[in-house]
């Protein structure tokens, strides 16, 4: 093996993982019942309170995503909506939106196309793709609690090959009510303490170290 050669592939052992389609994989079916589609069609500018019980089965279907937190569990039902869309159409973000939104495919199928960003090949002009095509019970994107810089993007590029169905999370709003769940949570919390309990008698530099630990949710690891 040739100096070349050696940096070459010490090179690509620093590079990120390439796309695991294992990592997307669905682990529980979606009902998505006609009542709940029309919800789930409800215009974004328009309130949902009154109907998030007919999204319970579709957002604790989406495991990959929640991971049984109650507080995503939540925010997820302000923000998943149902699409359709024809054979052969780019799948782009809504004039809403300002980050494209990750994807749960129902049904048909979808080519995503992932840029990776090589210096080993001298053609690629740092803009090479990878393309793979996602099927019913496969996620094109994923949302994490933790912000918008920890979420597995979608695509660069999306195009449906056949009439395809989708859930679409809102990446922004998801992230915008999952700060505002979080912080409604921590003022229940202060609440009971200072008010309700029988903790209210400790020092106050006591009762702030109680809050964290009694708002936090540990994710639940399915075998």
């Amino acid at each position: 093996m040739t100096l070349a050669e050696i940096k070459a592939r010490d090179r690509l052992h620093d590079s990120p993982p390439v796309f695991n389609k294992r990592l997307f994989r669905a682990q529980a079916g979606i009902v998505v019942t006609n009542k709940t589609i029309k919800t789930l069609k409800t215009p974004v500018t328009q309130r949902r309170s009154e109907e998030l019980h007919d999204l319970k089965s579709v957002v604790s279907g989406l495991k990959a995503i929640h991971k049984d937190l109650q507080i995503i569990k939540e925010a997820l039902c302000y923000c998943v909506n149902y699409e359709r869309f024809d054979a052969d159409v780019d799948i782009k973000k809504k004039t809403e939106e300002e980050i494209l939104s990750c994807y749960y495919v129902l049904s048909g199928s979808v080519e995503g196309k992932y840029t990776v960003n090589s210096d080993l090949e001298e053609n690629c002009n740092n803009n090479c793709y990878i393309s793979y095509i996602h099927v019913a019970g496969e996620y094109l994107g994923l949302v994490s609690c933790d912000g918008p810089k920890f979420d597995l993007p979608p695509p660069n590029e999306m195009r449906s090959l056949e009439p395809c169905e989708f859930l679409r999370i809102d990446r922004q709003k998801f992230h915008q009510k999952v700060k505002w769940a979080q912080n409604r949570y921590v003022r229940e919390i202060e609440h009971y303490i200072n008010n309700v309990s029988i903790l209210r008698e400790l020092p106050n530099e006591e009762k702030s170290k109680l809050v964290p630990l009694m708002t936090r949710q540990v994710i639940i690891h399915h075998q």
